[in-house]
């Protein structure tokens, strides 16, 4: 009877994590240590059949699970097993592409050249590498909903820390924007009450990870630097995404040019 109630357990919850990754068919997904988790394992960076690696993964996507079975050796091998598995089916439907999205500040439009330019704090000069993963508390707590019952976890195999060499680096100081536009961008941040600083817009950056950087001199898998390539920008007055003011398609200007 335990080992019926175990496989129907196995079952659900492999079914739950596919259906997940199934309503997923986004091209690029926020690039959250789960997201990134799931393309570790697409790009061979990190195996299905090794054991480490898929209980820090179960751990990562699926909140308390391991504190509920992780003791019973029969049981959690069983459920590490088969949703490894799983997982290897399901590799290549997971999204190459990953969303970056960071606040940057503006300084007052430019009427002569109809541009915001960006305040020097936040200027985009010759960015070649770009963080997908910072996490400096070097722990990650997959159960944000439950904190009073389950406690966050050190991973070994996944990085916390996670950079991309672009294969294009950004180069940003300003950013054109047509006056009507600019004067309602203006409006946008006159009425903004919820924030300490009200001059900031929103840049979305779309890239795919290739696999890890061999020329990289870390050797931890916590702190990893990832190949890359950088397939569009686009910059919103603010996290709603209302108001499109600029964007740059890399991607095509690739194609253009003959590269992949």
């Amino acid at each position: 009877m335990k080992k019926r109630l175990l496989l129907v357990l196995i079952a659900v919850t492999i079914l739950l994590t596919g259906a997940a990754h199934a309503a997923d068919k986004t091209e690029y997904l926020p690039a959250t240590l789960d997201n990134v988790s799931s393309l570790l394992f697409k790009k061979k960076i990190l195996k299905t059949d090794d054991p480490a690696a898929m209980e820090e993964y179960i751990r990562i996507h699926n909140c308390g699970l391991y504190e509920q079975y992780g003791r019973d050796e029969f049981a959690w091998n069983r459920i590490r097993d088969a949703m490894g598995r799983d997982l290897e089916l399901r590799l290549q439907d997971i999204p190459d592409g990953l969303e970056i999205a960071n606040e940057i500040s503006v300084d007052d439009y430019d009427l002569g050249s109809g541009t915001f330019p960006i305040s020097n704090l936040t200027k985009m000069t010759n960015v070649g590498q770009i963080a997908l993963i910072a996490q400096s508390s070097g722990q990650y707590f997959p159960c944000k909903s439950n904190e009073k019952n389950y406690q966050p976890f050190v991973p070994r195999m996944h990085p916390l820390n996670l950079t991309l060499r672009l294969d294009t680096p950004v180069d940003m100081t300003s950013f054109p924007v047509n006056r009507k536009l600019a004067d309602a961008l203006v409006n946008d941040m006159a009425n903004r009450k919820d924030t300490n600083n009200p001059r900031t817009v929103l840049v979305v950056m779309d890239v795919r990870m290739n696999g890890l950087d061999p020329m990289s001199v870390s050797q931890n898998p916590s702190n990893r630097t990832a190949l890359g390539q950088i397939d569009d920008l686009r910059i919103y007055e603010g996290p709603r995404r209302q108001m499109l003011l600029y964007h740059k398609d890399y991607a095509a200007r690739r194609a253009k040019d003959g590269s992949n």
